[in-house]
């Protein structure tokens, strides 16, 4: 499988790290109704008594020929997360994230604070001040380092 062929119709490629991992990006539209409107509304429904907003979502997947990895939440940046996480896996070869949050792995570790930053970023979803806390560092500094791996400038 070429790096061409991990896409989908309706995404966008943001990034390729090395021949066999894609940032992809899809953005999903989702209504946030209205729940009053809903109350005072009587069967059946139109679209005036939905009193609708749409809003779009991005969604953020990383892909190899054989693992799918899905970062949807916008309010930590999924797409810093996906870009960390891609990073991760192609200076790694790590495919498989640790679900115990108090433990990096080894191949990470030994890549210094940075990758441990991104990797508790974009896998366990710490938020940047506790990162910071969790290593002894500033929010600056965390946050530089999280841009660093994610353009694999580290």
């Amino acid at each position: 499988m070429t790096p061409n062929d991990i896409s989908y119709g309706d995404s966008v490629v943001v990034e390729r790290f090395g021949d066999d991992i894609v940032v992809n990006k899809h953005d999903v539209s989702t209504i946030i109704f209205s729940s009053s409107r809903l109350l005072e509304a009587e069967l059946p429904l139109t679209t005036a008594d939905l009193d609708y907003n749409p809003w779009i979502i991005s969604r953020y997947w990383v892909d190899t020929p054989q693992h799918h990895y899905v970062f949807s939440n916008s309010w930590t940046g999924a797409k810093r997360q996906a870009l960390c996480w891609a990073a991760i896996m192609q200076k790694t070869g790590l495919r498989t994230m640790e679900s115990d949050s108090n433990v990096v792995p080894i191949e990470v570790a030994t890549l210094g604070k940075p990758y441990i930053a991104a990797y508790l970023y974009a896998v366990h979803e710490f938020e940047i001040d506790e990162i910071a806390e969790k290593l002894d560092l500033t929010e600056q500094s965390v946050s530089q380092y999280l841009t660093d791996v994610g353009k694999s400038r580290r």
